[in-house]
């Protein structure tokens, strides 16, 4: 008994926290808006689209969790209406992706001079992501299989998420001893990488062995510790944002 009390502990938990990671980066983000720093706050905008994304990403998740504790009706998952709202939601969320992307290889291209190479690669990485998610979801929708179209989207969208984030890790670790703005800030790109390569079978697994209490506790600890982790990186930013020194960059 005492076990199912912490393991309800920890699952609502895992379910607060989203809210409260996306909030939390909203606000860093328009810290970093504000700063005095003006190459920074290109960074303040992708912050908050960031957050966004994260919002819309999770809103599955959330509607589950509020269905499950009578909230909302279920009745959103019993039809079939419901693959086209995720369908808009996934295709928002895809837009959000791209936007913040282009944010981020601007902050390269004013502050090392990166020119076209990145922005190309992101581009045709999108657009080879949207043939496979129009493919995958084309495919679930007309067969009903709402569980193998969340775990066939889900691997999609982490090898191109994974491929693009590697473009990023590479052009902050080439220029790692001329960043004055983030020092390190290949690391979180690191972390981004390792934390989605851990992540993903856990995603898988806990969408296909949800009645395994052991491994969705072990997995429930482990996305609480990453977002603790991905709390502190913006916290981090935020400060550095408005750390009086001299910075360089490109225009």
């Amino acid at each position: 008994m005492a076990s199912m009390s912490v393991f309800e502990l920890f699952k609502n938990l895992f379910y607060i926290r989203i809210p409260i990671v996306i909030v939390y980066i909203f606000v860093c983000g328009f810290i970093i808006l504000i700063s005095p720093k003006r190459e920074l706050r290109i960074l303040g905008v992708w912050a908050i689209l960031v957050a966004t994304g994260n919002c819309l990403s999770n809103i599955r998740l959330l509607m589950e969790y509020l269905s499950a504790k009578k909230l909302i009706s279920n009745e959103i998952f019993s039809k079939g209406g419901y693959i086209g709202f995720f369908n808009l939601v996934s295709l928002l969320s895809l837009s959000v992706y791209i936007a913040r992307n282009i944010l981020m290889w601007l902050y390269t291209k004013r502050n090392y001079g990166t020119k076209n190479a990145p922005i190309i690669a992101i581009i045709c990485l999108i657009f080879c992501s949207m043939i496979p998610r129009y493919v995958i979801s084309s495919h679930f929708n007309l067969r009903g299989q709402f569980k193998s179209f969340v775990i066939a989207s889900t691997c999609s969208e982490f090898v191109f998420t994974l491929a693009t984030v590697s473009i990023f890790l590479v052009i902050f670790f080439k220029n790692r001893t001329i960043e004055r703005n983030i020092p390190k800030f290949w690391i979180f790109h690191l972390y981004s990488i390792i934390s989605g390569i851990i992540s993903l079978p856990l995603d898988v697994k806990a969408n296909t062995d949800y009645n395994n209490d052991n491994f969705l506790l072990f997995y429930v600890i482990v996305c609480i510790t990453f977002s603790i982790i991905t709390l502190g990186f913006y916290t981090y930013v935020a400060i550095r944002a408005h750390k009086r020194d001299t910075v360089q960059a490109w225009y």
